[in-house]
């Protein structure tokens, strides 16, 4: 009984400190708008630390090109979660890097010079060869609660578009504007 009861209190504390991720599905022109910068680069090292009671990983990226933003041959964000010494943290919808990896990636900088991805995973596109050129892919992200912009509860389909596409649409919402 008292085994019983401890467990009991033990998975009401633990439900306590679950993190659940909803994130607002956000459309290509959403990422396109939003972003402070977006840079084609490849992954020079991520490592994690923490800023307050959460671990951050930060990442560096050699940029190839940019498509918004400040110009620069570097490029550097955080995400939420990771590992900081032997303490893990893993956060729902947070994407993962690999060193060497080409990736396009829709940054915002907050007022303070925070650098994060816009989005979590939705912000995160693969650079990939394809028949036609490269091809910046991002698989449906399926860890989390996605919702549409009326509160909706929507299933993420995943994007794929060429390289040339995405210019063209950067092109355009910037012609938009004027």
């Amino acid at each position: 009984m008292l085994r019983s009861l401890r467990l009991s209190i033990l998975c009401a504390v633990m439900a306590n400190f679950a993190f659940a991720t909803t994130l607002e599905q956000l459309t290509m022109d959403d990422l396109l708008a939003k972003s402070t910068r977006v840079v084609r680069g490849r992954v020079n090292d991520c490592s994690g630390s923490f800023r307050g009671a959460m671990i951050y990983t930060s990442c560096s990226v050699t940029v190839i090109e940019t498509l918004k933003g400040t110009p620069g041959s570097q490029a550097r964000f955080a995400v939420p979660g990771g590992r900081a010494g032997t303490i893990r943290q893993s956060i729902s919808g947070a994407p993962q890097f690999e060193t060497g990896v080409e990736y396009v990636l829709f940054l915002w900088t907050s007022p303070s010079g925070f650098t994060q991805i816009l989005g979590l995973s939705q912000g995160k596109f693969e650079v990939r060869a394809g028949s036609t050129g490269a091809v910046a892919t991002r698989d449906a992200i399926s860890d989390v609660t996605m919702l549409d912009g009326m509160g909706q509860e929507v299933r993420d389909q995943g994007v794929r578009m060429t390289l040339t596409v995405l210019r063209e649409r950067l092109a355009a919402l910037g012609s938009a504007k004027q």
